[in-house]
This record gives C-alpha cells, structure tokens and sequence, in this order.
C-alpha cells in the first residue's frame, strides 16, 4: 500500500497503520462517502504498530462506491497469499465485525 500511495501522490505513508496516514496529509472521511482512491483500513485501533498481524487487519482502495456499504476494491492478500485483486461487492463494515474490536477508518490523500 506504502508504495501505491507514493507512485501515485508522492507522498510517505507512516508506520503505523492509522497515524500514518494522517501523517502523510490524509483526512479521514466517513465510510459512506467512500469514493475511489481512499484507502479503506480496517484495524484494531488498540494495535495499529507497524509489525501489527491478526485476523482482519486489512487494506484497500476504494475503485467505487457500489452503495450500501459495498465497494469494488483492489487489495493483496484477502485470500493470504499476496495476490492483488479487484474484489466487488467488498463490505468493510461487515468483514469488521467478524473479530472483536476491528474498526473501519476511510483515509482521503488529496
């Protein structure tokens, strides 16, 4: 993800999983108002260190906004194996409930 934001905004996204975006002069925005380009993150906000690996801690960019908390997204690793793929009909909001204490942050780099 760090060298996707750079090639396409010259900007350095931090270490850590959440400040780091903010950090690189993103704003955060509500999941609703997703559109492409930002950076879907879904985090538990009590671990987001840069060496963080657990279920659910996960990252996409947003393509569309499909409506109804859905998303066509590109993202590696959804199924563990480091591939990128364009995922439709993505869910953040569901995906985040399967493990307690994941939240879903929308980070806007413009």
């Amino acid at each position: 993800m760090r060298s996707v934001i750079q090639a396409a905004t010259g900007r350095t996204i931090g270490a850590d999983y959440n400040t780091g975006y903010l950090q690189a002069g993103a704003i955060e925005v509500p999941l609703i108002n997703a559109r492409d380009g930002d950076i879907i993150q879904i985090t538990n906000p009590t671990n987001t260190q840069p060496n963080a690996d657990y279920v659910g801690l996960h990252t996409a960019i947003v393509l569309d906004n499909l409506g109804n908390g859905k998303f066509r997204v590109i993202d590696s690793n959804s199924n563990y194996d480091g591939i990128v793929r364009i995922r439709d009909n993505y869910n953040p909001a569901e995906l985040s409930t399967r493990q307690p204490g994941l939240v879903v942050r929308v980070y806007r780099i413009e």
